[in-house]
């Protein structure tokens, strides 16, 4: 009888085929390739938040970035030519540019000062002087900015003698750099105008060497996100800058310390980070009692003021626009800035614009007092010290998607005295 003839039973063999190691390593490999295109997407389109409701401008005062600590090609370890300091700063939408090249002030010795298609351009200096205790270089490094007649090189000064330098020839001296492994500060703070509050080096010098090759990588999709990745966020010197300005008035803001490489070895450099990325990532936002002058001479001395007066926030500029930010004391007087001292009566005000994820803290000596979800906070304060302001965003980071909550904007204190 023939198979499947009615009332005769038949069976057919069926053959699984089991998948080899072969064939799930290829939709694993295929599955990981489909992620990382999706994650490097929204890493390629990445872009600060735009704030929902910027604050209101105050009558008379204007924000001007500014980046501070920027080295050009006549540091030993800088790259970058003017022009192309110019052209990273208008890209960038930066109005106030302070080179500090190594132990020189080679562009104001060489009258190279001045405006460049809306850019000021200022040349101030990073000095490495003698320490007795700790040899050449072994206190740390300084940036002087705003001093005329600056003898070169400074020669094996210690620190005091760079300070009382710094202050008779008219200029502001700030610690750079203080908590890096490489060269960390070991000086004293008498007499100094301020420190850095946040150092891109010193993101870059303690980062882990996986999250520099994460950055470096994700750099050729988003230069901006790359190098806020390398630099990192938060690091040790605003602790180190909150345990000064509680014993004494300090001046805070944020270097940049941009070169346009990274050293590989002693004499090997990689042109990376460019500068306008670095631009793009954070900055010293000055707040001016008018617009700058269009006369070097005179914009130099508004910029000066605002730092000598402490009238200047930081901020990670790659995660939101915070022009608008300001933080204020207000009393029966009136109304009274960053890095001024105030007594009696007064309430601590502070506004950030408005983005999704802002909240705000306040702090006192470096530890937090206050907080509030969302973009405002006032407070009365009651114990004497340093009040500064911070504003935080949360979001979700680009690659993995993970949440995150950043700090973003840092304030000057003010300071509450008996």
């Amino acid at each position: 009888m023939l198979a499947g003839t009615p009332g005769v039973a038949s069976t057919e063999s069926r053959v699984y085929a089991i998948p080899t190691v072969k064939t799930w390593t290829r939709c694993l490999a295929a599955g990981a390739v489909a992620l990382l295109a999706w994650r490097g997407a929204q890493v390629h389109d990445h872009r600060p938040l735009v704030p929902v409701r910027p604050p209101a401008t105050r009558p008379g005062h204007v924000d001007s970035r500014a980046l501070i600590h920027v080295h050009s090609n006549r540091s030993g370890d800088g790259r970058a030519e003017l022009p192309e300091i110019v052209d990273a700063a208008i890209a960038a939408g930066v109005q106030v540019v302070y080179l500090t090249d190594h132990d020189t002030q080679g562009y104001a010795l060489t009258h190279q000062e001045g405006w460049y298609r809306g850019v000021l351009v200022l040349a101030g200096i990073e000095t490495r002087f003698f320490d007795t205790d700790h040899g050449y270089w072994g206190t740390g490094h300084m940036l002087i900015l705003g001093a005329k007649d600056l003898p070169e090189p400074i020669g094996k000064m210690n620190w005091p003698e760079v300070i009382a330098l710094g202050t008779r020839c008219g200029g502001l001296t700030f610690i750079a750099h203080a908590t890096t492994p490489r060269v960390p500060w070991r000086g004293g703070t008498d007499g100094i105008t301020g420190a850095e509050m946040i150092n891109l080096f010193s993101g870059y010098d303690a980062n882990p060497p996986w999250q520099l090759l994460g950055g470096a990588l994700l750099s050729l999709l988003n230069p901006v996100y790359g190098a806020r990745l390398i630099s990192g966020g938060e690091t040790g010197e605003l602790a180190y800058f909150d345990a000064w300005a509680a014993r004494q008035r300090m001046v805070g803001i944020g270097g940049a310390d941009a070169h346009a490489n990274i050293p590989i070895s002693a004499h090997t450099q990689l042109a990376f980070p460019s500068m306008q990325s670095l631009f793009s990532v954070m900055s010293t936002h000055l707040v001016l009692r008018g617009a700058l002058d269009p006369d070097t001479e005179h914009a130099r001395a508004q910029v000066l003021a605002a730092l000598r007066e402490g009238r200047a926030y930081v901020s990670w500029d790659c995660l939101a626009d915070p022009t608008g930010f300001a933080f204020v004391a207000t009393d029966a007087a009136g109304e009274h800035e960053m890095g001024e001292e105030v007594r009696g009566d007064v309430t601590l005000r502070l506004t950030a614009p408005e983005v999704p994820g802002v909240h705000v803290r306040l702090l006192l000596d470096g530890l937090p007092v206050a907080s509030a979800e969302g973009p405002s906070l006032s407070f009365s304060p009651v114990v004497p010290g340093a009040y500064r302001a911070e504003a935080w965003v949360r979001h979700s980071s680009a690659f993995f998607g993970l949440p995150e909550d950043d700090l973003w904007i840092t304030s000057n204190p003010i300071y509450l005295r008996h």
